[in-house]
């Protein structure tokens, strides 16, 4: 009877330490014998488990984005200094966290990871994902770890524009509005209120706390022209857009992608791409190919390696911003971009430039290039 105790207690005691989530460093993989790629093969999409209802996963990104903002503000033991964070969660069936690889944008301190794990570990260990299902499955994060001071607010101003939610909800001629600045507000969710403009051609949600792009925005103003979401902390998978032919202008730099986002070929006369300040494993080509009226491309400081061929298939493509990446060479069918006016590449890693048939009307900017003789 000793033994049979014995032996139940070893097994509980195994089962739990094996049920506790493993928070690592994705830079720490190895260690750990573990592999992302592994894993992404092992654990499900998120998407899988909304084939039926697609409109639940943005209620359940949304959902689990507005848990992890509850705990925050309880922790005292965060950075005043802050940076942004990338997690890859891995969830059992039941929505317990398994495995969480963490990525931050720049080098930190050990003392600071280290916090930042226990930190995290405590979260994920009480906070289960808010939908669950079948199979395995996985999901990302993005957040700002830390307390850092938000710089004072830039407020636009002038006819049509509407710069606060009061206003917003108070002005009794909205069919005047064009633009609301919505910039720095804090928010974590898009406000309803945007909806009650029949004329809104541009909306400023810049340097908030969004997790989703909801596809209402796309679908439900029809006038709008131009949206940015520069500064968020919008992450793969969480971009939900509808097909249409109004969208002209697009900014989703400083955010969490490590892709281009497939639905962003929904917008059928998007002229404007700005996708800088991610970290963008590749370049996806399939999707920048699907928008044909494309005339300005930035990817500044986008973590690229390399330019695919492929990108002389973007014929209409005027301006196109490669600075601060890591290039070491151009491929030669960028010269069939017969359109371009602007190529910038200054501050990569290049060697050389290659004699690309260049439109004489194209102007390189190219001034800080790394040449080695």
């Amino acid at each position: 009877m000793k033994l049979f105790i014995i032996f139940l207690l070893v097994a509980l005691f195994s089962l739990s330490g094996w049920a506790q989530v493993k928070v690592i460093l994705l830079k720490d993989t190895a260690t750990y014998q573990l592999s992302q790629s592994g894993l992404d093969t092992r654990f499900a999409a998120i998407t899988n488990l909304f084939r039926a209802k697609p409109a639940g996963l943005g209620n359940a990104m949304r959902a689990h984005g507005q848990q992890f903002d509850t705990f925050m503000k309880k922790r005292a033991d965060v950075p005043q200094r802050g940076f942004n964070v990338i997690v890859y969660e891995y969830y059992q069936p039941s929505g317990n966290a398994e495995f969480v690889l963490i990525d931050t944008d720049r080098p930190q301190p050990d003392s600071v990871l280290k916090q930042m794990v226990r930190v995290l570990t405590d979260f994920y260990a009480a906070t289960p994902y808010p939908a669950s299902g079948p199979v395995p499955f996985r999901s990302m994060l993005g957040f700002m770890f830390g307390r850092t001071v938000v710089a004072p607010r830039t407020i636009r101003r002038g006819a049509g524009i509407v710069s606060t939610l009061e206003a917003a909800q108070s002005t009794n001629r909205p069919d005047t509005v064009k633009m609301l600045a919505f910039n720095q507000l804090d928010l974590l969710d898009v406000p309803d209120i945007v909806y009650r403009f029949p004329n809104l051609e541009e909306l400023d949600l810049s340097k908030n706390r969004l997790h989703t792009l909801p596809a209402r925005l796309t679908a439900d103003i029809p006038t709008l022209k131009r949206l940015s979401l520069l500064g968020n902390t919008i992450p793969d998978d969480s971009v939900f857009i509808t097909r249409n032919t109004h969208l002209r202008a697009l900014n989703l730099q400083s955010n969490q992608f490590t892709r281009v986002p497939p639905a962003i070929h929904r917008n059928r006369r998007l002229e404007s791409l700005w996708l800088g300040n991610n970290k963008l494993a590749a370049l996806d080509m399939k999707t920048l190919r699907r928008l044909h009226k494309l005339n300005d491309l930035n990817l500044y400081n986008a973590g690229l390696t390399a330019v695919p061929a492929s990108i002389g298939r973007l014929r209409h493509v005027t301006v196109l911003d490669l600075y601060y990446n890591k290039l070491r060479e151009l491929p030669r069918r960028i010269g069939r971009m017969k359109r371009l006016e602007q190529l910038a590449i200054a501050h990569n890693e290049l060697t050389q430039l290659l004699r690309h048939p260049w439109p004489n009307y194209v102007t390189c900017i190219c001034s800080m290039l790394t040449i080695i003789e």
